[in-house]
């Protein structure tokens, strides 16, 4: 992740040399993630994403916006834990950094893509919710099933994001974006494989 910032701040520098004209503003708003993959399905998990932007314009019609988003994502399962199905919910909080290159279709209206790189800073799940409701198995039966609840998970991730945004009077500034993740979350020891994915919607304001 310093790598990736690093890399960030040199971009930054070397955008400022060669971009007509720079903006940074603030960005915030709402996720709606779940995982792809072979193992993936459930329903989505609700949460947002708050965050720093820059743009650097090359040309009237092209530019690129670095961020530095703290976001939020997940999903819902239904789990069947022997003596009954329960709800597992698993939410992990990344520092996101994505860089998207943007061309303008007309004034204010831009589609974007580019690659987003994030590392999670904490992991939770309601674990201790479905082991207090699954108290009548036996001890070691619980332990292994908070084994597979916790299971270890790759912190680094990286993904594709496209979307749409538009500028907005008096910098405000509105965006969607749908974010594709290349990583399986789950480590290779636990078999499973299930990717993030989130759709963004946000609003913002740039000066």
């Amino acid at each position: 992740m310093k790598k990736i910032l690093l890399s960030l701040v040199a971009l930054v520098a070397v955008g400022s040399i060669y971009a007509q004209n720079i903006s940074f503003g603030v960005k915030g708003g709402v996720n709606v993630s779940g995982f792809h993959g072979k193992d993936a399905d459930g329903t989505p998990l609700k949460s947002f994403h708050l965050g720093v932007v820059s743009e650097f314009y090359f040309t009237d019609k092209c530019s690129i916006q670095p961020e530095i988003l703290y976001s939020s994502i997940g999903g819902t399962k239904e789990k069947d834990f022997r003596i009954k199905k329960l709800d597992l919910t698993q939410k992990i909080d990344y520092i996101s950094v994505p860089v998207m290159a943007k061309y303008y279709l007309f004034k204010g209206l831009a589609v974007e893509l580019g690659p987003q790189f994030s590392y999670a800073i904490s992991r939770s799940t309601n674990s201790d919710d479905i082991l207090a409701k699954l108290k009548g198995l036996p001890a070691p039966t619980l332990g292994a099933i908070g084994k597979k609840i916790d299971f270890p998970y790759n912190k680094f991730d990286v993904a594709l994001g496209a979307g749409i945004s538009y500028n907005l009077p008096y910098g405000i500034f509105a965006s969607a974006r749908y974010v594709y993740s290349f990583t399986n979350y789950p480590k290779s020891s636990v078999g499973k494989e299930l990717k993030p994915q989130v759709i963004q919607v946000s609003l913002g304001y740039k000066f």
